[in-house]
């Protein structure tokens, strides 16, 4: 990931988070329906460009043409990925408000839980400038307490995501091992009580993962312009430490805007060679799941104007790598695009239903259904909205 959370020293977070978890209760995300595959998918969500946010974290002054209320169904998780420089809270803050008030009880509505992304190193620099290299067990819990509060109660979330990336000493380990163990009696399987603790890393380095590695509910694994082999090597160095395939997700990512990397995990000319259907079809048969980050940029490449610009997306390969993962079969998906195309056909002439209905039953997999309907580029798409998933749970 390219930027976590900075800890801020707020005594009063304290005070508050006392408060929280006096009444803390589980988490009321509706459950998936008995029939919904099993498979987790996840999803990191830049906040810093939803409708809500504008001007934060950014030099690109394009308008925000999407919100949280856009995104697929089928999503397990939302990792809300924000970073607010300092001077910007004020101009971040609608996001948090709306987070609050609409968009977390409308993802828990769809069965969605949320957690907050916690960079590794300021969980543990936090911990040292509040109460120095050798803090008591009480001073790890207040600490503890008060960061959930700050990341996630507060805002009605689910839980943290903590962001490894590097390769710390004994001495950090150590620490972060008794933050884990103490934040797992509040988040995570042991505390119980729906909430999550998750670990993602883009690394093998086992240290500051296998003495805590029970506390967590998931593992993501970031393996950006990787395809199943590398997924395999991933799977074997962390079932080898006895944690479940089941609990780890890949992870690849769509291209940020400005950004140098270059990871090319889709490729509309040749799907079924890409990362973004391989590694799915993987994660579906070997893991837990799959996630995606920057999952708002959907679609976009690295050429312009997407490099220096902001676009609406469809969604189109987030859908699919959903369907893929979770393993919706074909003619479920198929009946969801027909069931879709009549509601829309009052607004088609008869040539284009006939063509549209034809691409549907010439399509051989879940790529090809979408974009029956959607193309990357949004103004381009005959319907962005169709979404096979919300179809199928609607009930056809």
């Amino acid at each position: 990931m390219k930027k976590g959370f900075v800890v801020r020293r707020i005594t009063w977070l304290m005070i508050a988070a006392a408060l929280f978890f006096s009444i803390m209760m589980p988490s009321q995300s509706v459950n998936a329906s008995a029939k919904t595959p099993q498979k987790t998918f996840m999803v990191y969500y830049r906040a810093w460009r939803d409708q809500a946010m504008h001007g934060v974290n950014t030099s690109i002054l394009d308008p925000n043409p999407q919100s949280m209320l856009d995104l697929p169904y089928g999503i397990d998780i939302i990792n809300v990925f924000s970073y607010v420089p300092a001077g910007q809270e004020a101009k971040a803050q609608p996001f948090f408000d709306k987070l609050k008030t609409v968009y977390a009880p409308e993802m828990h509505r769809r069965g969605a839980k949320l957690v907050r992304a916690l960079d590794y190193d300021h969980m543990v620099d936090g911990l040292i400038q509040q109460y120095g290299q050798h803090p008591t067990a009480s001073e790890v819990d207040d600490y503890v307490r008060a960061l959930i509060y700050e990341l996630s109660g507060q805002w009605g979330l689910d839980g943290i995501d903590i962001d490894m990336e590097k390769q710390p000493s004994a001495e950090r380990v150590a620490l972060s091992d008794s933050i884990i163990r103490t934040m797992g009696q509040y988040l995570g399987p042991k505390a119980a009580n729906g909430t999550l603790l998750i670990y993602d890393t883009n690394g093998s380095y086992l240290a500051p993962f296998k003495n805590v590695m029970a506390y967590f509910s998931k593992l993501g694994y970031q393996q950006y312009g990787s395809g199943p082999n590398r997924t395999e090597k991933m799977r074997q160095t962390y079932t080898a430490t006895g944690f479940s395939q089941d609990q780890i997700l890949a992870g690849l990512s769509f291209s940020e805007e400005g950004d140098q990397n270059r990871w090319y995990d889709t490729n509309p000319h040749h799907f079924l060679d890409s990362n973004m259907h391989t590694v799915a079809e993987f994660a579906r048969q070997n893991l837990g799941g799959m996630f995606v980050y920057a999952v708002d940029r959907d679609g976009r490449t690295y050429a312009e104007p997407d490099f220096s610009h902001i676009s609406k997306t469809t969604y189109r390969w987030t859908k699919t790598a959903i369907l893929e993962t979770k393993g919706y079969p074909l003619s479920d998906i198929k009946a969801a695009a027909y069931r879709y195309l009549k509601k829309i056909a009052p607004r088609l002439t008869p040539t284009q239903h006939q063509t549209l209905h034809q691409q549907i039953g010439q399509a051989t997999n879940a790529f090809e259904v979408n974009s029956v309907f959607m193309k990357d580029d949004f103004n381009d798409a005959v319907d962005p909205n169709f979404d096979a998933v919300r179809e199928i749970q609607m009930g056809m």
